[in-house]
C-alpha cells in the first residue's frame, strides 16, 4: 500500500516508512516448526529494495537507522536465530555504517549466552569495552557475561568481572550478588575448578549473600528472593550442612506456594 502511494516509485520511500514497516515486522510471532519464516524474508526484502532505491539515486545520503537495525535484531532474538543475527549484523555494518549500540549488544550477549555459545560472547563483551563510552557495558551486559562464568564455573574470571564493574563505580545488583554467591557455590564442587580453595570460595558465596542482605530490601524485590535462596541452597549443600539446606529448601518452596 505504501508502494502504491509512491506510483511504484521505491526512491520515494523515506526513513519514517522503513522504520514503521520493519517495527511492525519485529513485533510478529516467530512461525512454529516447520513453517516458512516469512518475516525476515520481508525484512530482507526491504532492505533489498532501499539498497536498490540508494542506486538509482546515488548522491542521496543514507538515511537507514539504528532504530532499523533494532528491529532486526528483535526478531532475530526471538527467532533464536544465528544465520539472521550474524547477517543482520553485518549487513548494517558494512553497507551502512551502523553499530549496535550498548542495549543491541547487551541483547546480542545475551542471546548467545543463551544458546550456549560463550566464545562469541565474550567476543562481543570485549568489543564493547573498546569502543565509545556510550557502548560501555552496564550492569545488565555484566550479569549477562557472569552467568557464563557461573555456567562455566569460572570463579576467578567472575571475581575479576566483579571488581571490573567496582572499578567502573557500577552499582553490583541483587541479581549480580546472586549470581556471585552460585558460582562460588557451583565451583567450590569441583577440585580441579576450585584449586583446592573450595572452603574459601564457599567464604566468599556467603560474603556476596551479606552484602546482598545489607544493602537491598528484598521485600521490594520479591522476583530475585527466590534466586537468592537457591544460591544459598547451593553453598549450604555444598558446605555439608544438610540441616539448613533443608530449611533453606522449606522456605522456598513454602513461599512458592503462598505465592501459586
Amino acid at each position: 500500500m505504501l508502494l502504491e502511494t509512491k506510483n511504484g516509485d521505491i526512491t520515494g520511500f523515506n526513513r519514517l516508512m522503513y522504520e514503521t514497516l520493519l517495527l511492525n515486522l519485529s513485533n510478529l510471532r516467530p512461525p512454529t516448526s516447520g513453517e516458512e519464516d516469512k518475516v525476515t524474508m520481508k525484512m530482507k526484502q526491504l532492505l533489498e529494495r532501499y539498497d536498490k532505491g540508494r542506486e538509482l539515486l546515488p548522491n542521496e545520503p543514507s538515511k537507514m537507522t539504528q532504530f532499523s537495525l533494532n528491529c532486526c535484531l528483535k526478531y532475530s532474538t526471538k527467532l533464536i536465530s544465528f544465520e539472521n543475527m550474524e547477517y543482520f549484523l553485518s549487513k548494517f555494518k558494512n553497507d551502512y555504517g551502523i553499530t549496535p549500540n550498548r542495549e543491541n549488544y547487551t541483547t546480542v550477549i545475551q542471546f548467545y549466552v543463551k544458546r550456549g555459545v560463550s566464545k562469541q560472547a565474550w567476543d562481543v563483551f570485549d568489543t564493547m569495552k573498546f569502543l565509545s563510552s556510550s557502548h560501555a557495558p552496564d550492569v545488565t551486559t555484566y550479569n549477562s557475561v557472569l552467568h557464563l562464568c557461573d555456567r562455566e564455573r569460572d570463579y576467578a574470571k567472575a571475581i575479576d568481572l566483579y571488581e571490573e564493574m567496582t572499578d567502573r563505580q557500577l552499582q553490583p545488583s541483587i541479581q549480580t550478588l546472586n549470581i556471585m554467591a552460585k558460582t562460588m557455590a557451583r565451583a567450590s564442587a569441583d577440585n580441579v575448578m576450585s584449586e583446592g580453595k573450595a572452603d574459601s570460595l564457599r567464604l566468599l558465596g556467603w560474603k556476596y549473600i551479606h552484602t546482598l542482605e545489607s544493602s537491598f530490601n528484598h521485600t521490594k524485590h520479591e522476583t530475585h528472593f527466590y534466586h537468592t535462596l537457591e544460591a544459598m541452597m547451593a553453598l549450604a549443600a555444598y558446605d555439608g550442612d544438610i540441616g539448613f539446606a533443608r530449611a533453606l529448601y522449606y522456605k522456598y518452596t513454602t513461599s512458592k506456594y503462598k505465592e501459586i
